[in-house]
């Protein structure tokens, strides 16, 4: 196996030393990363002693993305506070402190991400929200992807979410005006309206010193989210789907026409800095979910940021220079799901935060106006989508709710598995050496299914 390939894969040692943790809890065998972002902070704190009267409600998270909501809109008694406990994602780090954490009984509530929330699906450690007091009147108005997906094998809902993530492409407004003559979604969306209209309008782009995306894994998402199979099938043989190697034989494409960065991956500083580019080479558009544009995209395109007196406006860096439209393909990425410890004490009071933040609407409202959400609730996304005066600062004004409300109702997870994120990783890194021409093409498949049945040995190659 190639050496760089070889350092690249060492990170999935956490994920098998995590399965094995996972396994002798009684729940199921792998517990991979997710890709939902930037991380803060660089250590595990721990629960504080409290008083005879005080609650502490202990709650594990890896990134801002769930505390910027739940302060926005959660209001607690006065004698609760919650105790943010903060994990890296970094080499699974955040999935192994829930492991260590929900045996010990040490938290009450805990996020997971879309692809790893499989693994809490099927563990008894976490609360069946029903159990803890929502009804189906609270569910009633939630995406049913949303409700699929925090759903466990023996029918226990065990994870609910303020947020659903339909795709979009999102351009620059005046790259696209000065190569295409015109910024208007509805025009623009015809020239990325099938893949091979994207790679001909790159080529047009390339022209005039413009790539169409960052980096080589910016297309996957759209790719992995339209396979007819899952990755592995009922005989644990893992299935690479015709559509994957499109995707490997368009990004191979791509990176040696130069229409995406060599060597570029998701979250690095060259990837981010396509969002404000400055003098390097300009970056047409990226794919990302709505979470993307206030957790991602909205600071990197600020000269001044926020914390030092910048404002959110047009000429602070590019900020309102984009866009959004459906793109090639429809898509989904990420998603946070709330998720409980059934043990907690406190669960009277942890319904009541989860209705707070995914159930009462005025509050949703809230998070569409404030952060650009997609919230997740059919009657408040019907609201903002025909709301004439709601409009993202950031997208010049454009109502994306609008844009992916018939969009969310076609997400479909039936092909979602336990193994997927540890997969698209081992995938990703194998192919990335391929694109940068490290490996042949017979070596990076034969990479691919090394790593994957070298950590989860029970999966074999066809």
């Amino acid at each position: 196996m190639n050496s760089k390939f070889w350092k690249r894969s060492l990170a999935f040692m956490a994920i098998l030393f995590a399965a094995l943790i996972l396994v002798a809890c009684g729940d199921s065998d792998d517990t991979p990363a997710d890709d939902n972002g930037d991380d803060n902070g660089d250590e595990v704190i721990d629960a504080p002693e409290t008083g005879d009267d005080e609650i502490v409600l202990n709650f594990a998270h890896w990134n801002d993305q769930v505390v910027q909501r739940f302060e926005e809109v959660v209001v607690l008694p006065d004698n609760v506070t919650i105790n943010w406990i903060w994990a890296p994602n970094d080499d699974n780090v955040y999935q192994q402190e829930l492991i260590r954490m929900l045996p010990a009984g040490e938290l009450d509530l805990f996020v997971a991400e879309v692809d790893y929330i499989a693994q809490f699906t099927e563990s008894d450690l976490v609360a069946d929200v029903r159990d803890l007091g929502l009804t189906d009147a609270d569910l009633s108005y939630m995406f049913q992807y949303t409700l699929d997906v925090a759903t466990g094998p023996d029918g226990a809902l065990r994870g609910v979410s303020w947020e659903a993530n339909p795709g979009l492409f999102i351009y620059r407004r005046s790259i696209a005006y000065d190569v295409f003559g015109t910024d208007d979604p509805d025009v623009i969306q015809g020239y990325v309206q099938d893949w091979a209209t994207f790679e001909a309008s790159a080529a047009v782009l390339y022209e005039q010193g413009v790539r169409m995306v960052a980096g080589y894994a910016d297309t996957y998402r759209t790719f992995s989210n339209n396979v007819t199979e899952p990755w592995v099938n009922e005989d644990n043989e893992i299935i690479i789907d015709p559509h994957m190697m499109s995707w490997v034989d368009q990004t191979y494409r791509f990176i040696d026409q130069g229409f995406a960065g060599v060597g570029v991956g998701l979250w690095s500083g060259e990837w981010s800095q396509g969002v404000n580019p400055g003098d390097t080479t300009p970056v047409f558009g990226y794919f990302h979910a709505p979470w993307g544009i206030s957790f991602v995209m909205r600071d990197q395109s600020l000269d001044v940021q926020l914390a030092d007196g910048g404002e959110e406006e047009v000429g602070n860096g590019t900020f309102g220079d984009w866009a959004a439209v459906p793109g090639p393909e429809g898509f989904f990425w990420g998603g946070t799901w709330i998720m409980a410890y059934s043990g907690s004490p406190h669960q009277e009071l942890i319904a009541d935060i989860m209705r707070q933040m995914t159930v009462d609407q005025d509050n949703l409202r809230t998070l569409s106006e404030n952060f650009g959400d997609f919230v997740n609730n059919s009657a408040v996304v019907e609201d903002v989508a025909n709301d004439p005066d709601f409009g993202s600062a950031f997208l010049g004004g454009q109502n994306h709710i609008a844009l992916l409300a018939d969009a969310v109702e076609t997400i479909d997870m039936s092909h979602v598995g336990a193994f997927d994120q540890a997969i698209t990783s081992a995938f990703q890194g194998a192919w990335g050496d391929y694109f940068e021409g490290i490996v042949t093409r017979e070596e990076a498949l034969d990479n691919f299914f090394e790593t994957v049945t070298t950590f989860h040995p029970h999966l074999r190659r066809p």
